[in-house]
């Protein structure tokens, strides 16, 4: 399935969570570029308040964090009513042999490798957008609610074509 990012997070929030300054301005830089609004914070007690405060498309997550990491901060989301049907993507440096099974096992979405690489990070989110069932069903779910308040003189073909149109920035 191809698909694009800039339709894809155009609109959307993302929170990025990291304790590296490079990670995280690798990531925001990226994900700003394909219209996304992004939030960072630098460890899970920090991204929990955020996330109270302000609602999310998406949660990428580093695991190894100092105060509250990756695996407890998805712990926290999980049980909240209110926050569980977030898609969350574990990113790490760590790509030992099983840790993507047992980051999916643990209820993460998906699953990102570090460092993270302008070109592979824009290849592997966009494979990661379409292939996580919960991050489609947000986005198709979004998209039909934009149509429902569209005004009824706007045809749905150029309301369809409008969201489609978009072509990914030169990278």
């Amino acid at each position: 399935m191809i698909i694009s990012l800039k339709s894809s997070l155009q609109a959307h929030t993302v929170l990025v969570v990291d304790d590296e300054a490079d990670s995280l301005l690798v990531c925001r830089m990226l994900l700003e570029m394909y219209g996304a609004t992004v939030i960072t914070a630098i460890n899970g007690n920090e991204a929990l308040a955020k996330i109270k405060s302000t609602s999310f498309d998406l949660i990428i997550s580093d695991l190894s964090m100092p105060k509250m990491d990756g695996w407890q901060l998805l712990e926290h989301i999980r049980q909240d009513d209110d926050l569980k049907e977030i898609p969350v993507i574990a990113l790490t440096a760590h790509a030992m042999s099983g840790d993507r099974t047992k980051a999916l096992n643990a209820g993460f979405d998906n699953y990102m490798t570090k460092p993270l690489i302008p070109e592979t990070f824009r290849k592997e989110l966009a494979k990661i957008i379409a292939e996580t069932p919960s991050i489609v069903k947000r986005r198709n779910t979004q998209a039909e609610e934009r149509y429902d308040k569209t005004p009824k003189s706007q045809s749905h073909a150029s309301n369809y074509s409008d969201s489609i149109g978009n072509k990914e920035p030169n990278a």
